[in-house]
């Protein structure tokens, strides 16, 4: 993967446990009380929204917006700004278990985009 000025992006993997089944993970992941908490109140996102929301029997696609609030240094804050914007679009294939995601930031006049592939498995 490149991006603008040629140079390959950085790939990583990070894993996570979780003490849950894939399908209670899943079912929380797109709870829309439990994403309104954890967004609004234990992340303090400002202007959390569902833009869009959509099930079907193969899948499930959603786009979310939200401003987080930015704890940097004061001279850093005067150079970025008040607020860092964010769109996320998903889709949850039901048949693999499997979601991608798509997240596109701005920041000053710089866009910030990140690719994000999940997939949950039964370690137990």
């Amino acid at each position: 993967m490149a991006y603008a000025g040629g140079a390959a992006m950085k790939q990583f993997t990070i894993v996570h446990e979780f003490a849950c089944t894939p399908e209670r993970f899943w079912r929380l992941f797109f709870d829309p009380e439990f994403n309104a908490a954890l967004y609004r109140d234990g992340l303090r996102v400002e202007g959390y929204a569902v833009l869009a929301s959509r099930e079907t029997e193969e899948e499930i696609q959603r786009t979310i917006t939200g401003r987080p609030q930015l704890k940097i240094p004061a001279a850093a804050q005067k150079f970025v700004g008040d607020r860092l914007s964010f769109t996320e679009e998903g889709r949850f294939d039901k048949r693999d278990g499997r979601y991608q995601q798509h997240a596109h930031g701005q920041i000053l006049p710089v866009d910030l985009n990140t690719e994000h592939h999940h997939e949950i498995v039964n370690c137990r």
